[in-house]
C-alpha cells in the first residue's frame, strides 16, 4: 500500500511545473474554481485545452476532482482518460442525454464495459466531486469502483484488464471531449484496491488548500537575496513563486530554514499534507534538498530530492504526522514549522 501522489488547488500556480504536460488555451481563473482558483479544459472554440499528470507506479490509482461541466457537446464526452495505446484504456465521459457520468473500461481490444451514475447525476454548470479507483490486473484480479459526491455508485470486478495506462489526461483536443469544463481540488492516489476491497479509501469532496508562511521559525540558516537571514520567511512567501527573484540558499550541507505558516480555518478532517519546496542550484555538482516538519520543539527531516539548475517544484506527500504516526490534527498542522534543508545527497 501506498498513498498520496499529487494533489492540485490551482491557488499557488506551481500546477505547469508539476503536471507531465499542458496543451493547448489551457487556462485559470478564481471563475473557475469551487474554492478559489480553478482550470478550464476543453476543446470549445478549437483550444484542445488539456493536462496531463503523473501515473503512479505500480499501476493501482486513485483520482478524485471537483468538476462543472459548461458546455458538452452531443454524445458521450470524454473528461479523462488513462491509456499507453488504443488497444486499451479507462475514459471518464459525461453521458450527455443521460446527464451521468460513464466510466468506461476497455477489457479487451473489442470490448468496453461501462460503470454508470444515475441518470440526472450530474447536470450542466453545477459543480460535483467524481472518484474513481482502477486495479489493472492480467491476473483476473482486476477492479474498478465510481463514486460521485462521497457515494459510491458502481462497483467492477474482479476482471482481467491487460494494459497498465502511463497516461492521466484531463479534457482533450477532439470533437469526442467534453467542449468546456472546469477543475478544482485534484487528488492522485495510489492505494492498492487489494488492501481495501470492502472499504475504498475515497477521501470524498476535499479542498486542497495551499498555506504559506507568515514568519520565521525555529532556524534561519540560509541567506537571502538581500545577504542577510532576517525575516526570511518574506523571501518565500509569495503565492506565485517568482523563480529566484526572492530566494533563501546555502551551500553547506545541514543548514535549513524552518517557517511559521498561516493557520488552518476552523476544525477540518486532515486526509494528509504536501511540503512544497521551488528550489534549485547553483552548484555545478549534485545538491539536495529535503522537507523538514517542526512539531513540538523536535525537527523531523524527510527524504533528500536532487535539484536542477531551473526552478522546479518538489512536493513530498505526509498522510500521517511524523511526531506521532497518526493522521495530522489542525491544532497540530497550526502548531508546527515547515521548511527545507541542504543537503549533498
Amino acid at each position: 500500500m501506498s498513498g498520496l501522489i499529487y494533489a492540485e488547488s490551482f491557488d499557488d500556480y506551481t500546477e505547469a511545473k508539476k503536471a507531465s504536460y499542458v496543451m493547448g488555451g489551457l487556462s485559470f481563473h478564481t471563475d473557475y474554481g469551487i474554492h478559489g482558483r480553478g482550470m478550464r479544459v476543453g476543446d470549445a472554440a478549437g483550444t484542445g485545452a488539456y493536462i496531463d499528470l503523473p501515473m503512479p507506479s505500480p499501476i493501482y490509482f486513485m483520482t478524485g476532482f471537483a468538476f462543472r461541466i459548461n458546455t458538452a457537446g452531443g454524445g458521450d464526452l470524454q473528461m479523462t482518460r488513462h491509456f499507453t495505446s488504443s488497444a486499451g484504456y479507462i475514459g471518464l465521459f459525461y453521458d450527455a442525454a443521460s446527464q451521468r457520468l460513464d466510466l468506461s473500461i476497455k477489457v479487451s481490444s473489442a470490448s468496453n464495459t461501462h460503470l454508470y451514475t444515475p441518470g440526472g447525476s450530474v447536470l450542466l454548470n453545477k459543480w460535483h466531486y467524481v472518484e474513481y479507483w482502477m486495479r489493472p490486473s492480467t491476473g483476473s484480479q482486476g477492479y474498478a469502483v465510481l463514486a460521485l459526491n462521497g457515494e459510491v455508485r458502481a462497483t467492477l470486478g474482479p476482471f482481467d484488464y491487460f494494459v497498465n495506462p502511463d497516461m492521466y489526461r484531463i479534457g482533450g483536443p477532439g470533437g469526442d471531449d467534453v467542449d468546456s469544463m472546469d477543475i478544482d481540488d485534484i487528488y492522485i492516489s495510489n492505494y492498492d484496491y487489494a488492501d481495501y476491497t470492502d472499504d475504498p479509501p475515497f477521501l470524498s469532496p476535499i479542498e486542497v488548500v495551499p498555506l504559506l508562511p507568515t514568519g520565521n521559525g525555529n532556524s534561519s540558516d540560509l541567506v537571502g537575496q538581500d545577504a542577510d537571514s532576517t525575516d526570511n520567511y518574506q523571501n518565500v512567501d509569495e503565492q506565485d513563486p517568482d523563480d529566484g527573484t526572492t530566494y533563501n540558499g546555502s551551500d553547506t550541507e545541514g543548514d535549513k530554514d524552518t517557517y511559521a505558516f498561516a493557520d488552518l480555518t476552523g476544525s477540518p478532517e486532515i486526509k494528509g499534507l504536501f511540503v512544497t519546496q521551488n528550489a534549485a542550484k547553483t552548484d555545478s555538482g549534485a545538491k539536495f534538498i529535503r522537507p523538514v516538519i517542526r512539531i513540538g520543539g523536535v525537527d523531523y527531516a524527510g527524504d533528500s530530492h536532487a535539484l536542477d539548475t531551473d526552478y522546479n517544484t518538489v512536493e513530498v506527500p505526509y498522510e500521517v504526522s511524523p511526531a506521532t504516526a497518526v493522521a495530522f490534527t489542525a491544532a497540530e498542522i497550526n502548531g508546527a514549522e515547515f521548511g527545507s534543508e541542504i543537503r549533498d545527497s
